[in-house]
């Protein structure tokens, strides 16, 4: 089965989370609407026993962090705590990805300047991927850039300079350090 988007572009149906996350980066909504509807559609028709934990929380995350770029916040946060909630099911927990769903939540949060519950679901994300990492072995005791950017905006728009700098500070360091350089995440 394949879909295809407004763009022209064919996208077989393995490949439709990582296309969704690819439309949200580069901001083309229409075919990220329509990407959705057929995913929601596709997992309708799945069994039951068929419809992961996975594929639920990916394609509410991804419906919720979509609202919130049509400038529809609060709906889209409903969608991201939902998101959250459907990881927090996962058997064993995973918390890798409910890092993910806790960091949409967050940003989703800061977008309505509900900066203290943001902040509270940004370190529940870092929370969570220190739990993950230190599973690993590699990378014991970190956590992404990208969560650490996204902590220390809302800390800005909170008012807690400090610690915001701290923050934004050790993601920096952590963008300069990889390779490849990732221009948009040091941006």
């Amino acid at each position: 089965m394949h879909a295809k988007g407004k763009n022209g572009f064919s996208i077989p149906q393995f490949s439709f989370l990582t296309y969704i996350r690819y439309l949200l980066e580069i901001n083309a909504y229409e075919d990220l609407e329509d990407l959705i509807e057929v995913n929601r559609m596709a997992l309708e028709a799945l069994p039951p026993e068929e419809q992961t934990i996975g594929l639920q929380g990916s394609l509410t995350s991804h419906t919720g962090q979509l609202l919130v770029r049509l400038g529809k916040p609060e709906e889209g946060v409903q969608w991201l705590r939902k998101s959250y909630e459907i990881r927090s099911h996962d058997k064993p927990f995973n918390p890798r990805e409910s890092a993910w769903a806790a960091e949409n939540a967050g940003n989703g949060i800061a977008t309505l300047n509900e900066f203290a519950e943001a902040i509270e679901w940004l370190e529940r994300a870092r929370d969570h991927w220190l739990e993950w990492s230190n599973t690993q072995t590699t990378g014991k005791g970190e956590w992404p850039a990208c969560i650490k950017k996204s902590l220390g905006m809302t800390l800005v728009w909170a008012g807690y300079s400090a610690r915001a700098r701290h923050v934004t500070t050790l993601a920096m360091q952590q963008i300069e350090s990889t390779k490849p350089y990732n221009w948009a995440m040091a941006a």
